[in-house]
């Protein structure tokens, strides 16, 4: 039992997670018969408790998202928004199903705050120092957690719709977005 056995483990949590979205823990049994095999076998070869497989399946995800970040090479003056969209975007839309369980159903509260941190960090060095111009008092740390969770909002709405569009299509979306401010979306009478 190799690589293909731990992916229909995977996929069988999934199967079951969005098939009961409220449910917040499976037991190894129940996964182990959706997926066609013994608990036995996920114990002993693969996964030793569901958390296990929560912790494989975040680093699959993060470990490429991650390291394409931390690997960033931006072209001078060129915005961290721009290089996330034609960088993290494509590789956020191939774990698109993954990502969709991980944010709609009660499987895995610690994800979002994953991602949050990592973002924030990411994000830190390029803030503007110089608040004067925007009359905005606050902290680096609110700053930078406004942008992750506007960053994690606008992909987790992207993500869930049932047939999102390509990366490609989409980053000019993101951009647009990331610009525009909640005012912005309503109408002009409902406008502060």
């Amino acid at each position: 039992m190799g690589l293909g056995t731990r992916e229909n483990i995977i996929n069988s949590f999934f199967r079951l997670a969005l098939q009961e979205p409220n449910k917040q823990h499976f037991t190894l049994s129940e996964i182990a018969r959706e997926a066609n095999v013994s608990r036995q076998a996920i114990y002993k070869k693969h996964y030793k408790n569901t958390e296990e497989i929560l912790e494989d399946i975040r680093n699959k995800m993060n470990l490429e998202i991650f390291k394409r970040l931390d690997s960033a090479v931006m072209k001078e003056e060129e915005s961290p928004f721009t290089f996330f969209a034609k960088e993290i975007l494509p590789i956020v839309y191939k774990y698109r199903i993954w990502f969709r369980v991980l944010t709609t159903t009660s499987m895995d509260s610690y994800y979002g705050r994953i991602v949050e941190t990592r973002l924030s960090t990411y994000f830190l060095p390029f803030l503007d120092e110089n608040d004067s111009r925007k009359k905005m008092h606050v902290s680096e740390d609110f700053k930078v957690r406004i942008i992750s969770k506007n960053i994690i909002s606008i992909v987790t709405a992207w993500l869930n719709q049932d047939f999102p569009e390509p990366p490609e299509a989409f980053s000019k979306t993101f951009l647009e977005l990331l610009t525009a401010s909640s005012n912005d979306l309503l109408k002009d009478e409902h406008r502060l």
